[in-house]
């Protein structure tokens, strides 16, 4: 049996199944859609890499030209890092941000499984609206895991928790990263952080006014379920030049009609 086949069998498992198995083939390996080797070590982490790719994303990944710069923040174990490095090789450089320890470990991992540490740069930083220190409190310390809180445990709705672990962490406001690191200016972000866009767009401020990013592909987890944080979004990012051209609904719809978790698409305002 082929692996992709092995894979996708694991996936119609229930999670406690699916635990036992990995637990049993720790060393269990397969392809993504675009190509890229992945390895099993947890069903979450698994169901990142193997899930089906949204549509819209997708799309969006695909239209990306040679010589673009994408910006992954919030990349977890890394499925749209690697997705864009499957389909355009060197011709894109990504700098994939993750936090997580252990998120971080398989995103670093699944880059050298790959060959793609040349063009690809990994970075363990939390980005919002500051730079400092802070503390990272986790939801879970597996990989794959989000919804992870920085600064107090409180979680995307506003609700305090027990942190599972806590982790200093060097956390940067965007600005600051690319100054600081002299990285290359982004032509492409993506922005999945559970709750903290608008701190990380305010923190982008002197990014997204040199005009060289074209487009932004942002979550946003509608916290109060009215469109609040969206409509929070879309004023920052109005102010810095892009209008939002498509939304992507995934999870239930909220008071404004919209998902309660959904993805949007941000673009330059053509004059």
């Amino acid at each position: 049996m082929r692996h992709e086949d092995v894979l996708q069998a694991l996936l119609e498992l229930t999670p406690s199944k699916q635990a036992h198995v990995v637990a049993q083939w720790p060393g269990l390996t397969g392809k993504t859609s675009e190509g890229i080797d992945v390895t099993a070590r947890t069903p979450k982490e698994l169901r990142r890499f193997m899930a089906e790719r949204d549509p819209g994303m997708l799309r969006w990944i695909q239209g990306f030209e040679a010589g673009d710069v994408f910006y992954d923040v919030g990349a977890n174990v890394g499925g749209v890092t690697l997705a864009v490095a499957g389909l355009h090789g060197s011709q894109v450089t990504s700098v994939a941000i993750e936090p997580s320890v252990a998120s971080f470990e398989s995103l670093a991992r699944h880059l050298s499984l790959n060959k793609l540490l040349g063009f690809v740069i990994p970075l363990q930083v939390a980005l919002l609206d500051r730079t400092g220190i802070e503390k990272l409190n986790y939801n879970s310390t597996a990989a794959g895991y989000s919804l992870h809180a920085v600064g107090e445990a409180v979680d995307h709705e506003g609700r305090p928790f027990v942190p599972a672990e806590v982790q200093l962490i060097p956390t940067y406001a965007l600005d600051d990263l690319i100054e600081t690191l002299k990285l290359p200016l982004p032509t492409q972000i993506k922005v999945d952080i559970d709750g903290y866009e608008e701190s990380v767009l305010r923190g982008a401020t002197r990014t997204l006014s040199r005009g060289s990013v074209r487009a932004l592909f942002v979550e946003v987890v509608d916290h109060d379920r009215r469109g609040t944080r969206l409509a929070s979004v879309s004023e920052i990012l109005g102010r810095a030049g892009y209008e939002l051209v498509e939304s992507f609904r995934h999870g239930e719809g909220g008071d404004e009609g919209i998902g309660y978790v959904s993805d949007h698409l941000y673009r330059t305002v053509v004059t």
